[in-house]
C-alpha cells in the first residue's frame, strides 16, 4: 500500500511542478521493409506495357514516359524501398530493367528483367540475365 501512496504523491508533486513522470521513451517505428511483391508486380507491368508498345510501334519505348503517353502504364512504376530503372539499347530493339533496393538489406533482392520477360534475382548483388529466375 505504501509505494502506491508514495508514486501517487509523486506524481502530484510532478504535475504541480509542471512536469510529467519519466517515461520510458517510445519505441521508434519500425523501418518499412522493402516491398520485393510490388517490386516484381512493376517489373511485370513494365515488361507488358514494353510488349504492347512494340506491337504497335515495332521498337521498345525509350521512357516510361512513352509508355505512360500510349496509356500502357498509368504512371512511371515504383515500389516502396526499390529504385527501378529502365535501360533500352540506343536502337530501342531491347531494353532491360533493374530494380534494387533502396538501402542495402540482406533480406532484400535485387531484380532484373529485359524483353524475355523472366524476372531474375539475386541477394547481395545486382541481378543480371544469368541470376536465378523466379
Amino acid at each position: 500500500m505504501m509505494p502506491k501512496v508514495l508514486m501517487l504523491a509523486l506524481a502530484l508533486f510532478l504535475s504541480a511542478c509542471g512536469q510529467q513522470p519519466s517515461q520510458p521513451p517510445a519505441a521508434a517505428p519500425p523501418a518499412k521493409a522493402a516491398d520485393e511483391h510490388a517490386a516484381i508486380a512493376a517489373l511485370g507491368e513494365i515488361n507488358q506495357a514494353q510488349k504492347d508498345y512494340f506491337r504497335r510501334y515495332r521498337r521498345y519505348a525509350l521512357a516510361y514516359e512513352e509508355l505512360v503517353a500510349e496509356h500502357l502504364l498509368k504512371q512511371e512504376p515504383a515500389a516502396s524501398g526499390y529504385e527501378i530503372r529502365m535501360k533500352p539499347s540506343a536502337d530501342a530493339s531491347r531494353y532491360t530493367i533493374s530494380a534494387a533496393p533502396a538501402k542495402a538489406s540482406p533480406a532484400a533482392r535485387n531484380l532484373f528483367t529485359d524483353q524475355t520477360g523472366v524476372i531474375h534475382a539475386e541477394r547481395g548483388r545486382d541481378a543480371t540475365a544469368d541470376s536465378p529466375a523466379i
